[in-house]
C-alpha cells in the first residue's frame, strides 16, 4: 500500500516538474519586447505578435475637392520604421491594420476617412518602412461637412507579425 502511493506521489511531482520545465523553456523563448518609439514600432516573436498605436491626425485635413485654405492639407503622410526586436531564422509576414476611427470622438461619420497603408509587407530586425496615407471623403451634404471640419481624427493601427504559411 505504501508503494503505491509513493509511486503514485512520485509520478504526480514529475508530471508537474515536466509541466514547470515546459512552461519557463516557453518563457526563455519567447523574449522578445515590444515597444513603440514614435514612429519606430518593435515588435517581437512569440506567441502573439502584435502592437497597436493610437494615431492623432494633425493640421486640418479636407477632401480634396474643397479648396484649400491656409492650414489646410489633403492628405496626411505618416511613416513607421517597423521592425524585430532581435532576429529571427526568415522574415515574417506583417499585417497593418487601421480600426476604431473617430472624428471629434465620434464615429458617425468615420466611414468618410480614408486610410491607406502601404508598404513591404514583411519584417525582421532590419526592419521594414510602412507608410499610411489620411484622406477625407466628400461629404454628402453641407451638415455633415461642417458636423466634420476641422475635428480632430484620432484611429488605431495595429502591427502584428506572423510565420510564412
Amino acid at each position: 500500500m505504501k508503494q503505491s502511493l509513493l509511486r503514485t506521489s512520485l509520478v504526480v511531482a514529475l508530471i508537474l516538474a515536466l509541466i514547470g520545465l515546459t512552461a519557463s523553456s516557453f518563457a526563455y523563448w519567447d523574449r522578445l519586447t515590444t515597444e513603440d518609439k514614435d514612429n519606430t514600432v518593435i515588435i517581437g516573436e512569440g506567441a502573439e505578435l502584435k502592437v497597436t498605436k493610437k494615431v492623432t491626425v494633425t493640421g486640418t485635413l479636407i477632401p480634396k475637392t474643397a479648396v484649400l485654405g491656409v492650414g489646410e492639407v489633403y492628405e496626411v503622410v505618416l511613416e513607421y520604421d517597423v521592425k524585430l526586436s532581435k532576429e529571427a531564422q526568415e522574415d515574417l509576414v506583417l499585417n497593418v491594420e487601421a480600426s476604431n476611427v473617430l472624428i471629434g470622438g465620434d464615429a458617425t461619420y468615420s466611414d468618410l476617412v480614408n486610410i491607406e497603408i502601404t508598404g513591404v509587407f514583411f519584417v525582421n530586425a532590419s526592419g521594414t518602412k510602412i507608410t499610411v496615407t489620411v484622406t477625407l471623403k466628400e461629404p454628402t451634404t453641407s451638415e455633415i461637412y461642417e458636423a466634420i471640419i476641422g475635428k480632430t481624427i484620432t484611429f488605431e493601427l495595429t502591427f502584428q507579425g506572423h510565420a510564412q504559411v
